[in-house]
């Protein structure tokens, strides 16, 4: 953009809020947002609308405004409760290009995500700094270890984007929208991704498993595919800056599951101090080795990643037996 939001040298940064029916973890991270809030920082509320067959799930546009924003004081606060249930997949990206109508950057928190007020501004002042050198890789809160609060947290980079906590640019936005896998298309997806040298390099075994999960349509795996393709990386921490609440919780959409057994630890209230970033190569290929065989999990080491690679072993045998008798 040649002219920032605010017609100044600096650029606006907003926190997007989504929500659906927790009110309390809302109100949470309304808190800890407002903590946060610098000159340019305002909040972005944005709940989905009901659905049909449970119209008292949905919260109450009025307990927002009641509950939510009598104690804000001068900042800056939007809401915007959808007329009906988009379903998350439809409803966050609507949210954002909302935003971004606005604001040059924007911080998405979904309701069971948890950041400290210093995560949520090292993550708003990393965005900052990207807009001002033109850069337009996403940042992310996760990371596949988490550190002491005396050990300084440096940023490093990684091919893999993760829905819990992170930053968008204007930028990475409007190519995303243009350039976004099309399931529709019957383009396949190696296609979509013959120009791409991250795809190149991976194993057939992690191909695969990335196919089956962009073709899901998630937007958060439609936002890995736009990466994946411009073979471009994100900007993650070395140690982890968020939790996820939402592990086992029946209302959760994709975390009804256990938490994982490396995410036990919490570390929402870590405040760590940045101090640059990692320049080690060797300790950033380990680092993306770890992310693979944890959150991003389509590592051999994981448990999605041995179990998408099983399944193509057995397809893969499938066909060997196949062919065999096609040619007995």
């Amino acid at each position: 953009m040649d002219e920032y939001s605010d017609g100044k040298s600096t650029p606006r940064i907003c926190f997007l809020l989504i929500g659906y029916s927790r009110l309390h973890l809302l109100l949470e991270n309304v808190e800890r947002c407002k903590s946060a809030c610098q000159e340019l920082n305002s909040i972005y509320i944005s709940v989905d609308g009901a659905r049909e067959e449970s119209e008292d799930q949905s919260i109450a546009l009025s307990d927002l405004n009641v509950l939510g924003f009598s104690h804000l004081g001068k900042t800056k606060c939007k809401v915007k409760k959808w007329p009906s249930n988009l379903g998350p997949d439809r409803h966050i990206p609507e949210a954002i290009d909302w935003a971004f109508q606005e604001n040059d950057g924007v911080v998405v928190i979904e309701d069971d995500i948890k950041l400290s007020s210093q995560s949520l501004r090292d993550i708003s002042d990393l965005l900052t700094k990207q807009i001002l050198s033109a850069a337009i890789e996403p940042v992310v809160s996760m990371s596949g270890i988490g550190g002491l609060a005396k050990v300084p947290n440096l940023w490093r980079h990684t091919p893999y984007f993760t829905a819990w906590g992170y930053g968008l640019t204007y930028g990475f936005w409007s190519m995303h929208k243009n350039q976004s896998f099309d399931i529709q298309s019957g383009k396949s997806i190696n296609q979509y991704m013959q120009m791409s040298k991250i795809w190149q390099k991976m194993s057939e075994r992690k191909r695969s498993i990335w196919e089956e999960r962009i073709k899901r349509g998630n937007y958060d795996y439609q936002i890995q595919a736009t990466l994946f393709k411009g073979s471009m990386n994100v900007k993650a921490p070395v140690f982890r800056m968020s939790d996820n609440v939402g592990h086992g919780d029946s209302l959760s959409t994709h975390t009804r599951f256990t938490t994982p057994r490396y995410l036990r630890r919490s570390f929402e209230r870590r405040n760590y101090k940045f101090k640059g970033e990692l320049k080690s190569q060797i300790i950033s290929r380990l680092l993306i080795f770890v992310d693979s065989n944890t959150w991003a999990g389509d590592g051999v080491l994981s448990v999605r990643g041995r179990t998408a690679g099983i399944r193509t072993m057995l397809r893969g045998l499938a066909s060997h037996i196949k062919r065999r008798d096609n040619n007995a």
